[in-house]
């Protein structure tokens, strides 16, 4: 800071003084406001030395124990969100096949009942054979099979049930229009293997 000969007007105080220039902001102040003006900003480097200070700590437990880093967070997020997602999902599933599980043991119980009249019916009557009875037999396995595999109800996997997660690591500290993603980018988890 250097000082003017001529007198000025004081920025804080408003007086035509004798001034002194702050080369930091450019302004003028008299001496008892230049000293006020040199306290604030002494201050402030304090204030930005104890926030260094702070991030300094937190460098340091962050080397000792990377993955206590932010980022992290964001994954174990993606993590629960998936699996809430994934969650809902097969309730969903389970929901809908429930539903067809019930119609589907309907239909099988309707065609049990006709075997079942059938078998009755050639008891009483004391009128079968070799055939019939292999007849009875295949009809009988073939409910067994339908019931325990149902030829119109199937499971289908579809290949993205959730978003998958990866990390990109960009080239420059800057992001701009010219901007490239690094080609060895990798994915850490999540997508289908």
């Amino acid at each position: 800071m250097t000082a003017v000969n001529n007198k000025m007007q004081c920025i804080t105080c408003g007086k035509d003084k004798v001034t002194y220039e702050c080369r930091g902001c450019l302004k003028n102040f008299c001496l008892n406001h230049l000293n006020e003006h040199n306290q604030e900003l002494s201050k402030q480097l304090d204030e930005i030395e104890d926030q260094h200070n702070q991030f300094r700590q937190t460098l340091t437990e962050k080397k000792i124990d990377p993955e206590k880093h932010a980022l992290f967070k964001q994954i174990d997020q993606w993590e629960t969100e998936s699996i809430l997602q994934i969650k809902q999902t097969a309730n969903e599933t389970r929901n809908s096949l429930l539903e067809c599980i019930h119609e589907h043991i309907t239909v099988i119980e309707t065609k049990f009942k006709e075997l079942t009249t059938n078998i009755k019916q050639i008891r009483t009557e004391n009128d079968f054979n070799e055939i019939n009875i292999n007849e009875l037999q295949r009809k009988l396995g073939e409910l067994e099979n339908q019931f325990v595999q149902p030829k119109n109800i199937c499971m289908k996997k579809e290949s993205k049930l959730i978003d998958k997660i990866s990390i990109i690591v960009i080239s420059s500290n800057k992001l701009s229009n010219n901007s490239k993603w690094l080609k060895n980018g990798r994915t850490v988890s999540g997508g289908n293997g």
